[in-house]
This record gives C-alpha cells, structure tokens and sequence, in this order.
C-alpha cells in the first residue's frame, strides 16, 4: 500500500525550479571568480595563505589564477564579449605544455611576479602544472564549441576536467601523492583542484541537453535517481573512506578491520539506496499507470467525442445545404437579385455570392466593380456611374443608385442598386440587391409628362380666372353706373307720394337694385381679394355688439320666413376682437343670411360668442336644409352651391362663402363648416383677440366681463 504523505517523487517532478541549471553555473563561476581573485591578491600583497591555502601544500600560480578568472567569466557570462576570453587561456595553456614537453623556459612562468612560495624539490617556479594545463586547455576548448552546435565535445571535455579535479581532491583527501603530483615537480595544488572541478561542473550546466540540466531538471525516472546517487557517490562514499582512514591513523583498528567497516558501509549505503530507489520506482510505476489509464479514459472520450462532433458536423452540413438549396430557391422565386462582394485589406473587390441571374441584372454591375476585363460594354455615364459605386464599395458606405446595364437578352434595363456593408474580421463584405425598374422608370417618365401637362393646364386655368376676374371686374363697373342711376331714380319716385300699387312696385326694384349692388360688391371684394387689394383696416372691436346689431337687421328677413332668431346669453360679455369692424359686419351678414335663407319655416338660427384662448369664437347654427358629406369640401369656393340648395331651386350666387372665407383668413382668421345631428350646420368663425404683432406682455384693448 501507498502511504497517504508528500510523495517527493512528484514534488521533484511537478515543482522544478525555473532555469535552475543557467543560475547554478553562474553561482559556480561567481564562486570561482572569487577564489581566483582572492588568489591574485595574495600573489600581488605576497599572502601565501591565499596563494596556498595551508602551509606546506603547493600554491595556485599567477598564471593558473589568471586562467581560472578568465574562464569564470566566460563560462558565468559576467561581461560583454565573455566568448573570446577562453582564447588567451588556451594560448597560455599551450604554451605552458610546450614548455613541460620541451623542457625549456619561454619566460611565461613569472611574466608578472616572482614565485616567493618556491621550494627546492616543488613545481618549477610561477609555472602551473601539466596536469592543470592539461584540464584548463579541455575547459577552454568546451566553451569555445559548447555554443557551435556541438553537444558531445563540450561534455566529453568538461567531464573529463572534473575528473581532473575530483582525483586530486581526493589524493589529498587520502594522503596519495601520486593521484595530484602525476609527474616529478609538477603537483596540481588542493584549491586548483577544488576549482576546477567547480568550473567543469558550471560548464556542463550551461551545455543545453547535457547531463547536469538533465539531472537537475529532468521529469523522467531516470533524473529522480540520478539526483540521489549523484550525491551519495561524489561525497558519501568518499567520505566513508576518509574516515577508514582516519580511524586507522588514530590507532582504532587495523587495515583489515578498518576494511571491512567501509565494506559493511558501503553496502549499507547501497542497500538503503536501493531500497529508496525502488520506492521511487514503484511510484513512478503507480503513477505511470494511474496516468496510462487516465489517457487511456482520455482517448476514450476524446473518440467519443470526435465521433459525436463528426456526426454532429454531418448533420450540420447536410442541415446547412438543405437551408442553401431552400434559399436559393426562395430567392429564384423573387425578381431581385442579391449578391454579396468582399473587399480585402488591400482595397481588392472580389465575388463572393450571387443568386442566379438569367436575366444579367448584376452580371454587367460585378463585372465592372471587380474590373473583369470581359465584362459586357456599359455606356459612358453607366461606366462612371460604376466607377462611383465602386469607390463606396472600397469606402464601406452605403450604395444607392440606379444605373442602365445590358442584359444577357441584349436589352438595356435600367437596375436600382443598394448595397449595404459589414465587416467581419479584417475583410469588408457588401450585399448588393439589384432591381429591375425599367417599369417604373417609364411609369416615371409618363407621369412627369401629365405632371407637364398638369402644370400647362393649371398656367391655362389660371390664365382664364384672371381673364374672368378682368371681366367680373369690367361687367360690376358696368353695372355700378346703371344701379347708381337706377336707386337715384327710386327716391326721386319716392318723393312724388306714389299710389300704393306704385309704392309695391317701388319696393320690389328697390329690394332689387339691392340685391344686385350686392351682388356687384361681392364680386369686387373677390376680385380685390385675389389681387391683394382689399382694404383691411383692423381695430379692437366688441363682438357681441357687433352679434346683435346684425341679428337686430335680419330679424325682419326672419319673422318673414317664420324662422326663430336669436343670439345666447350664456358667453361673456365685451369680448373684443382685432378685426376690421365693417368687413366682421359683412362676414356675420353672410352667415346669418345663408342661415335664415336655408331654414325651413318653423325653423330656429342661432348666434354665440365664447372665447377661445387667443381667439373669439362665433357660433352660427341652424335648423336648416344641410348639405351633403360630399359638398362640405368645397362649400367656400367660388360660385358653389351645395346640392341641397340647387334641387331646391333656392336662390343664390355661391359667392358669399367665397367672401367670407377670403375675409376671414385676410385678417388672421378662419371659418369651418359643420353638419349637425339631427340636420342643420354650425359655421364657426374665428378671429384673432389682440394684434399679432404686439409686443409680448402688451395689456389687452378688450376685456371680457362674465354675465351675472
């Protein structure tokens, strides 16, 4: 059973730490730089404990320290331009081994300072030895190759300088002078050896897909391991075997016991190192298969699911052509012809869709925004006008034209274009709708020539009311002269005391002769009206007096036609409004006398007057004969008489309306027309209460007092 604590196995494979093995040859090289400085120091201030470490053993050379320094940087990256600096140590090195194989001097050894650590029977003085010659030239070599693509060459030469460097430790360690003195008088000093192990181990860390980035690094099994037994066998054994050792020294025990305790050590190193190793093995095992079975439980549900997205996909496509074939269908069913165009990013216009297109209403228009070369021949301005389109395309504005193109039948077909844009993405996209208006267009063309006609008509129509208005105006001067002589005549005749036969007589031309002055007046305002010469001359007059002084002069007309007159007393009184007092006469006079005139015997007529916010209403309403739906419209034009009046042969001119509306809109008013239920009509006229053109806030010239 798997225990339930931290497994270390997946702390050390989930949990790496970022480029640790770049920042662990930095440290190394940094290490190194220092060791090799400290050394420096102590050959310039003559310390031999920096040079030596201890008295007795041999010292890191000028030349060696120099080296190391060198290397550090280049291998730490310290400073620009680290790569050419193993250069100079490689020349050096090569130099100090020409010299161990030649024998000679070439005045390297003690270029800077003399070596006062010198004994006789040690290394020749200021020179390092061949064995650290040999290490450092490896070095120098690995980092002039490690970044030319060379991975074997770097390693095989680092490794082979730590083993260099670790044999020499360990030669002190054990006190064997053969594994750090290879040769006579060239013996590589303790702290040389220290650092150059250091410095191998900081250069196999920079190699990319070597050893030491594996071990430090690695997620597999093999990295797990590798970072246990790496330790244990670079410093636990070794350290078994300084402490036979000491042990022997100090007088414990003998060799052979000594012997077999570092035996017995060992193997109790080895056993717990496997028993451990197999531990982690098993849970990689354990978690090997955990994760076989949860890719497997992966791929399950990964086919699943492709083959649910696959059919799903299907579906979808075979979905999409059926909605592709009924809208293509649906379009063929519908005279438009749609078609969509893309424009890239480099302003290209291109097809994208297009609906069938028999006819080639948009054949010719894409053939030209695309810049077909064997698009068919389009007339000037339809070529200019397509050249426009096309610009708004590119622009991405909306297209709204209409333009002749010929069809694929040969006929030339004026097309109505509208486009709109959309982008998706970096790519812009117009719809395009094309419709054949060439009905329409003749529809057009015909119509602006009744519209031509119309107008030639209205000028001629116009013509004639003016020649009519000349002639009215001829005909009521004609006949003002004969009235005049007509109504001077009358009271001449007056004078003569006349028989009452005579006086009847009398009375019947006089009515008549006023009737016609009248009439004569009536025209003349309206032809004065229409040519902007009526005489207006507005003041603040009281309508209800104005009501019943009119109502007071048709009485008489009324009691004779036994029709009921009378004015409400239900409004205020003193209302005013601002009109011209005598024309407010004639116009009550019209509507008073038309309802008098139109009301049936035992009828009733009656007058009010209300105010109207800025306006003073006159109401006239009546029990009379009424007109028809169809005859309201045209009640105030000229010479109209309603259809009720004309079938009952009631006369009339149809000119006082005429007057009255003309009147009423002169100074700033109107009037309507109304039927009433039951039968009868309402006229109402209204009149501005004050002058439009009065200052704002002006105080009113007429009041208003409410009846008691």
């Amino acid at each position: 059973m798997r225990g339930t604590g931290p497994d270390p196995y997946r702390r050390l494979v989930t949990d790496p730490v970022p480029d640790r093995p770049a920042r662990l040859s930095r440290v190394l090289a940094l290490v190194v730089a220092a060791i090799a400085l400290s050394v420096l120091v102590g050959w310039v201030l003559q310390v031999e404990v920096l040079v030596t470490v201890l008295p007795g053993l041999t010292s890191m050379k000028l030349i060696t320290a120099l080296c190391l320094l060198a290397l550090s940087v280049s291998t730490g990256r310290l400073v620009p331009g680290h790569q050419w600096f193993p250069v100079p140590v490689l020349a050096v090195t090569l130099v100090t081994l020409s010299e161990h194989v030649s024998g000679a001097s070439l005045g390297i050894d003690e270029l800077l300072v003399d070596d006062f650590t010198h004994t006789a029977g040690a290394n020749l003085p200021g020179r390092m030895a061949i064995t650290t010659a040999i290490a450092l030239t490896a070095l120098a070599v690995a980092l002039l190759t490690q970044d030319r693509g060379r991975v074997r060459t770097p390693q095989v030469l680092s490794a082979l300088t730590f083993v260099v460097g670790f044999v020499t430790v360990l030669g002190y360690a054990y006190g064997v002078s053969s594994l750090y003195a290879v040769v006579a008088y060239s013996t590589v000093a303790l702290h040389t050896a220290v650092v150059l192990a250091l410095l191998a181990v900081a250069v196999l860390a920079r190699q990319p897909g070597g050893c030491v980035p594996w071990l430090l690094e690695g997620r597999d099994p093999g990295a797990v391991v590798g970072r246990m037994l790496v330790p244990i066998a670079l410093l636990g054994l070794p350290l078994l075997g300084s402490l036979r050792l000491a042990g022997e020294r100090i007088g414990w025990y003998d060799g052979v016991f000594g012997l077999a305790l570092m035996v017995l050590g060992s193997a109790t190193v080895i056993v717990s190192l496997a028993l451990v190793v197999g531990r982690r093995l098993q849970a990689v095992d354990l978690a090997r298969e955990s994760a076989q079975l949860e890719l497997e439980r992966l791929v399950e549900s990964l086919r699943e699911g492709r083959d649910e997205a696959w059919a799903r996909a299907e579906r979808i496509a075979v979905e999409l052509a059926e909605e592709r074939a009924r809208f293509t269908r649906s379009i063929g069913q519908i005279d438009d012809q749609f078609c969509t165009l893309r424009v890239d990013a480099r302003g290209r216009i291109g097809g994208h869709f297009a609906t069938p297109d028999p006819v080639g209403l948009l054949s010719p228009v894409v053939a030209r925004l695309v810049g077909a070369l064997d698009g068919p021949a389009l007339d000037p301005g339809s070529a200019r006008t397509l050249d426009v389109v096309a610009a708004q395309v590119r622009a991405g504005r909306p297209v709204n034209v209409e333009v002749r193109v010929p069809g694929a039948d040969g006929l030339v077909r004026w097309v109505w274009l509208r486009g709109t844009p959309r982008r998706e993405g970096e790519d812009l996209y117009v719809d395009l709708v094309a419709t054949n208006v060439d009905e329409r267009r003749a529809l057009t063309d015909k119509l602006e020539d009744a519209l031509d006609v119309a107008r030639r008509q209205r000028d001629e129509l116009e013509q004639v009311n003016r020649l009519k208005d000349e002639f009215v105006a001829m005909a009521g001067h004609e006949l003002r002269g004969p009235l005049a002589v007509i109504s001077g005549n009358l009271e001449l005749l007056g004078l003569i005391a006349p028989s009452p036969e005579q006086a009847r007589s009398l009375e019947t031309i006089r009515r008549r002769a006023e009737g016609m002055q009248a009439l004569v007046d009536d025209l003349f305002d309206l032809a004065r009206l229409r040519s902007g010469g009526v005489s207006v001359e507005p003041v603040q007059v009281v309508v209800d007096a104005a009501v019943h002084e009119v109502a007071a002069e048709l009485e008489p007309a009324a009691r004779a036609g036994e029709v009921r007159l009378e004015v409400a007393d239900t409004g205020p009184t003193g209302l005013t409004a601002y009109c011209d007092p005598r024309r407010l006469h004639q116009m009550l006079a019209n509507l008073v006398g038309n309802a008098v005139k139109y009301t049936p015997p035992g009828g009733q007529v009656r007058l009010a007057v209300e105010e109207a916010g800025d306006r003073v209403r006159i109401e006239v309403l009546d029990t009379g004969i009424g007109v028809a739906e169809a005859d309201l419209p045209h009640l105030f034009e000229k010479f109209y008489r309603a259809s009720s009046a004309r079938e009952g042969q009631l006369p009339g001119t149809g000119l006082g309306l005429a007057v009255t509306h003309a009147l009423a809109e002169a100074q700033g008013g109107s009037v309507r027309a109304e039927r009433r239920e039951g039968g009868g009509m309402r006229f109402v006229l209204e009149l501005p209460r004050h002058d439009p053109d009065a200052l704002a806030g002006a105080p009113a010239l007429g009041t208003s007092v409410p009846r008691p």
